[in-house]
């Protein structure tokens, strides 16, 4: 009985650390991009948006939508630090994301003069509050369409990177 209750204090201080680390109290810092890959120039600010080239509007689009599902997790966390009981939060520590790198990026497109595709397909690395890691690779569809007037490419449905169901 004693030891169950030292784990469970042990615990509660590693899951008190972690929400601390990631913004205990003080105005959270919005990271606007995901962590640099080894050798990977991502910068320090988003991409511009839409451009005249497919391969850099997706570029753009991916460290966007990393960048976005980072700040949904860390508000995640910055929920559970205020409102969640923490001995609940120890049970799910091992799945509970507070940081997502782009490892690499595989995606290829099927172009026409107004249209392109792909079933994109790139490699990403899962932070876990634990301090495990898991890389997993993810895969859904993105259309662009270029516009008639600007010559630029858009996506045509922007949405969320849902890490969950479309990164296995």
């Amino acid at each position: 009985m004693r030891t169950n209750k030292i784990v469970v204090a042990v615990l509660a201080l590693l899951v008190a650390g972690v929400l601390v680390a990631c913004g205990g109290g003080e105005d959270p810092v919005v990271q606007e991009l995901p962590t640099q890959a080894p050798d990977e120039e991502v910068g320090a600010e988003t991409r511009g948006g839409v451009t005249s080239e497919v391969e850099t509007t997706w570029e753009n689009y991916l460290r966007d939508i990393i960048a976005a599902a980072i700040v949904d997790r860390n508000q995640i966390v910055d929920l559970f630090e205020r409102y969640r009981d923490p001995n609940v939060t120890v049970q799910d520590i091992e799945r509970l994301v507070t940081d997502i790198t782009l490892v690499e990026d595989r995606t290829e497109w099927n172009t026409t003069p107004n249209s392109a595709s792909s079933n994109v397909e790139f490699d990403v690395r899962l932070a876990f509050a634990n301090g495990d890691s898991d890389t997993r690779t993810c895969r859904f569809d993105v259309f662009m369409e270029q516009g008639v007037e600007d010559e630029l490419w858009y996506i045509v449905n922007p949405a969320a990177l849902a890490i969950f169901s479309v990164c296995n």
